[in-house]
């Protein structure tokens, strides 16, 4: 080796540590970046139609007056508080999922800043896995971030039909003979 080339091989060394340094710090960064909004809690399960029985015709009473719903719109009522309630439970199991990701995401995060300082920053190989356990973490936390908007999506829609529901359902006049056959599949 000859002393002059001594300067460029340092040179050569600082600008690749430094490239790895930068490809590490993303991920850090990132992580800051990267952080969810917080998760909405699931939504709740829309209220049954209610069930006091007014003594005249056997109507059911409810708080408002007016025209009874008719058995087609019962049926909607009933078929649409059906779905609510199985999108309710598939959104806890989300959420779920969700959680259990972004705790793998944290104890990735931890790991990869663990190793950060361990790095043997003269060993190519050794930058190259940590660069890429890295960049794995970063793709792990991009897909949560899209399943977190697009979980946070489907509360938003729920909640929009709870409200739906509420103004055509609930609280709603209806005779219960109708509901008696609708849930006898009539």
């Amino acid at each position: 080796m000859k002393r002059h080339d001594l300067p460029a091989r340092i040179r050569r060394l600082a600008l690749a540590l430094g490239a790895c340094f930068a490809l590490a710090a993303a991920p850090a960064l990132a992580a800051d970046a990267v952080a969810p909004p917080a998760a909405k809690p699931p939504a709740k399960a829309a209220p049954k139609p209610p069930a006091k029985t007014d003594s005249k015709a056997g109507e059911t009473a409810g708080d408002k007056g007016g025209a009874l719903l008719t058995r087609d719109e019962l049926r909607q009522c009933v078929t649409e508080q059906e779905r609510m309630k199985r999108e309710t439970s598939d959104i806890v199991l989300a959420q779920a999922a969700l959680s259990r990701d972004r705790a793998e995401i944290d104890r990735a995060a931890a790991g990869v800043e663990t190793d950060r300082a361990s790095v043997d920053r003269s060993d190519a190989a050794a930058v190259d896995a940590y660069n890429e356990r890295a960049k794995g973490r970063a793709r792990k936390a991009e897909s949560y971030q899209a399943a977190a908007k697009s979980f946070n999506q489907r509360v938003d829609k729920l909640d929009a039909d709870e409200k739906e529901y509420a103004k055509a359902c609930t609280n709603r006049r209806y005779d219960e003979k109708d509901l008696e056959a609708i849930k006898a599949g009539k």
